[in-house]
């Protein structure tokens, strides 16, 4: 059954909106070359904004397992932001440290605890990583250098100084439990 406009409030409403200032303001609005403008400068201000918030996440249960998903994911970022292949390597290589500190140490390997990888990019040039995890965190001022003489032999110890080498910022907040590491993008 179609509406009928035959009852006086119908009738009355209709009016009202045909009637109404600002609809006819509106109307004119969306059909000029202003609401072109409107449109673009939107366009640009979401863009901008699409930069400030990450791009890119993968979470992941705390399984060792799990660290080869972080392959893909990189390969998929290097795509999109051209990346050049000896960063795709260290990218690679610190988030894989990151994440494998985030679920042996930091959640133990308990398989019930995320580890959370997020990509920001940062204007034209900065990928900026945060891998955090939901352990009990650490303070990496108590860890041990790697590089002095007594530790060179030992298997272990040296993820968070290769991190530190191979991005161009690295620094953890929440009490060791997040990690952020930069990228500079070679343009």
């Amino acid at each position: 059954k179609k509406h009928d406009l035959g009852s006086s409030t119908d009738k009355k409403n209709l009016h009202r909106l045909k009637g109404c200032r600002n609809f006819a303001l509106l109307f004119t609005f969306c059909c000029s070359a202003h609401f072109c403008r409107f449109l673009f400068s939107v366009s640009n201000w979401l863009s901008m904004q699409s930069k400030r918030l990450p791009s890119s996440c993968l979470s992941l249960a705390s399984n060792p397992d799990n660290i080869a998903l972080l392959e893909p994911f990189v390969q998929a970022l290097q795509y999109k932001y051209g990346i050049d292949e000896n960063q795709y390597y260290n990218i690679l290589l610190v988030l894989t440290e990151a994440v494998n500190n985030g679920i042996l140490h930091g959640n133990c390997g308990n398989p019930n605890k995320l580890v959370n990888v997020n990509l920001c990019k940062r204007g034209r040039s900065l990928l900026e990583f945060t891998v955090t995890d939901e352990g009990n965190g650490f303070d990496p001022a108590n860890l041990a250098d790697p590089t002095c003489k007594e530790r060179l032999c030992e298997p272990n110890g040296r993820g968070v100084f290769l991190m530190l080498q191979l991005s161009h910022s690295l620094r953890y907040c929440d009490n060791g439990r997040k990690v952020v590491s930069s990228f500079k993008l070679n343009q």
